[in-house]
């Protein structure tokens, strides 16, 4: 037998009180005078014994029915399932964002599975383990389970279900043995490709999908901008309909805190369709898209940034070149060309972008400046010229520690291939090309490189264009110069967006907006003089991330910081750097759901739960219990019906 509250058995020493009382319970006798007292005193004895005899039945009902009072207060059960009592329990209960679905009645899923824990759970005499995405709570009896059950709250970054069951396995006792009864409350996205799963062999696992008889929802899915034009800006968002058709449905624009502009969209059920929004050219700020749809709510909301156009300075060493200064345009760039006799190598921390264009040699020196710059400051292209010193370039290559130069190569090559799924070639493309006349060179420089990436390649697969990370940066080389002497590359419409990726350091540079959950790197100018951290601040929310500085800008490392989509402002002490939009991943809402009996056959020792109520049952049922205090609560009214039988029947 044993007892859901075991603590309420202390109470069993007030036994002692009802004992007490009847041993200093002291009855005085007054004495009478009689003639003959013979017969008194046979009396006398007859009753002094039967009264003793009635006061101890009577204490030991009344023991009695106090021990079983107490006893039924402590709730005694017989459990019936003979369960190994050092198995463990764990519950994990899904709280990311997709959890936001309604079931049928219009709640949201996170809520019901709490309901249904919170109701229907009938937890025993035991600890259980709860694992949430954002906590683990060890060793929780039954209110303090219900407690973190009912603090539940939604969490934007999800677990995998493979990291789940990692954590559920190293939180088994030291005999795990024994093994776990595991179950996995949660809607299992497809979105967690994992294959392989970190389990005991003893363990049991339940799966039970909590997930909407039929996902109607509209997702603001992305935000960009359009391609740059003198008189506006373009502000394009995608809307994805999921189980729905789309009815004059409203997005409204907020620039700076005032409604910019509104539009109405339709679209069809299992589409994606997009809006736009023109505004002037030189519009800074912070923003918000939006539009109002009661099924799930965190995909309704998109944060973003325009921020200030600051000019990028290009420094141009070498040849100065026309197609140069047609992509390097005096609106959006200052272009300074400098040749190697009239350089202050002291002045190139100065720029965002270094070519050396057509040199036909490079001092070692220059090359130690360059190698300094890459390390600490921006992006550096190297383009040879036909009459190029091939040592002066090895010392190049040796000082930047970027590889061989093999020789050179005196042959017509085409440029045929595109690495359209390299990251320096983000929003270039809508599509592949394939119909576009291949620029050509007739002389070139064969290299053999460490760690580079090919962007252009030759119809041999060798590298025209080649990206080398260093630090953060890039080097990047061209295997042939440019002039139209050698090379048509100047004229072909790749030209522009290839030399225009050049001059930026960060691929996500002028993103509008970043997502939360995800690592995400800020590049950020600040004061090199000032010892402060730079901080993200948001209302009263405060963070100070990893970061790194050199020279005058800072990057920031964010991962699990914030947690909350809006405008964070960057501050360093008591300047104000930038701002920066951060907002829930789509991702939990786009993808579809996992195959169970996929899942099932990839995890052992596994069984489906077709409801969130059969899984609560489940959990009951291996805990399952005959309770025993309403028998206790009979005995103890049988034995008050005793004591009183007791007084008034027994006679001194």
């Amino acid at each position: 037998m044993r007892f859901y509250h075991p603590e309420i058995l202390t109470l069993l020493f007030l036994l002692i009180i009802p004992i007490l009382i009847h041993l200093f319970q002291l009855q005085r006798f007054k004495t009478e005078a009689f003639t003959n007292v013979k017969f008194l005193r046979e009396i006398e004895l007859e009753s002094r014994k039967s009264s003793r005899i009635k006061k101890l039945l009577i204490l030991a009902s009344r023991l009695l029915a106090l021990a079983c009072l107490i006893l039924a207060f402590a709730q005694p059960y017989f459990q019936k399932n003979k369960r190994d009592e050092g198995r463990n329990t764990l519950i994990y209960v899904d709280n990311s964002l997709s959890l936001q679905a309604k079931e049928k009645d219009g709640g949201e899923m996170l809520q019901f599975v709490k309901s249904s824990l919170l109701e229907d759970l009938r937890p025993v005499g035991r600890n259980y383990t709860l694992i949430t995405n954002n906590d683990i709570f060890r060793n929780l009896e039954s209110e303090g389970l219900k407690r973190e059950i009912l603090d539940i709250n939604y969490y934007p970054i999800k677990k995998s279900l493979s990291q789940v069951l990692l954590e559920a396995m190293t939180l088994q006792d030291d005999d795990i043995a024994l093994g776990s009864d595991i179950f996995l409350f949660s809607d299992f996205r497809k979105d967690d490709d994992t294959d392989s799963f970190a389990s005991n062999s003893s363990d049991q696992f339940y799966l039970i999908p909590v997930r909407p008889g039929r996902l109607e929802n509209l997702i603001l899915d992305s935000l960009w901008m359009g391609n740059p034009d003198e008189n506006e800006i373009k502000l394009k968002a995608r809307i994805s309909s999921q189980g729905m058709d789309v009815n004059n449905l409203s997005v409204s624009l907020i620039l700076n805190d005032r409604l910019y502009g509104k539009t109405t969209v339709n679209g069809v059920s299992g589409e994606s369709f997009e809006v736009e929004f023109k505004i002037p050219p030189m519009t800074t700020g912070n923003g918000v898209l939006t539009f109002n749809d009661q099924r799930i709510g965190f995909d309704n909301t998109l944060f973003f940034t325009l921020p200030q156009k600051v000019k990028s300075r290009i420094l141009i060493i070498g040849k100065e070149s026309s197609y140069l200064r047609r992509i390097y345009n005096e609106e959006a760039f200052d272009l300074n060309f400098r040749f190697l006799e009239d350089l202050d190598q002291g002045m190139i921390d100065e720029y965002d972008l270094v070519i050396t264009n057509e040199m036909k040699s490079i001092p070692l020196p220059l090359a130690q400046s360059l190698k300094a710059y890459v390390q600490l400051r921006g992006n550096l292209v190297i383009i040879p010229a036909q009459d190029a010193e091939l040592f002066s370039y090895r010392q190049l290559f040796d000082a930047l520690g970027i590889g061989e130069i093999r020789g050179e190569f005196e042959r017509e090559k085409l440029i045929t291939t595109v690495s359209y799924e390299h990251p320096f070639f983000n929003n270039v493309f809508r599509g592949r090309v394939t119909n576009f006349q291949y620029p050509q060179v007739s002389w070139g420089i064969e290299t053999s490189l460490y760690v580079a990436s090919p962007l252009l390649l030759f119809e041999d697969k060798s590298s025209f264009i080649s990206e080398i990370p260093v630090e953060g940066n890039s080097i990047y080389w061209i295997a042939s110069p440019l002039d139209t002497e050698f090379s048509n590359f100047s004229e072909s419409p790749l030209i522009v967006p290839v030399f225009y990726n050049f001059s930026i350091r960060d691929r996500k540079a002028g993103a509008l907006y970043y997502l939360l959950g995800i690592r995400n790197e800020l590049v950020v100018k600040s004061d090199s003089l000032n010892e402060s951290p730079v901080k993200i601040i948001q209302g009263d929310e405060e963070y100070i991330p990893l970061q790194k500085n050199r020279f005058n800008e800072a990057s920031l490392f964010l991962e699990d910081y914030p947690l909350t989509p809006g405008i964070y402002e960057v501050k360093q002490g008591a300047s104000s750097l930038t701002s920066e939009a951060f907002n829930y991943d789509r991702k939990f809402i786009k993808s579809e759901y996992k195959d169970l009996d996929v899942l099932k056959s990839s995890l052992p020792n596994s069984r489906i739960v077709t409801s969130v109520k059969d899984g609560v049952q489940e959990v009951n049922e291996l805990f399952s219990s005959r309770n025993l205090w309403q028998l206790f609560i009979i005995f103890a009214l049988i034995f008050l019906g005793v004591e009183m039988a007791i007084q008034r029947f027994l006679k001194n």
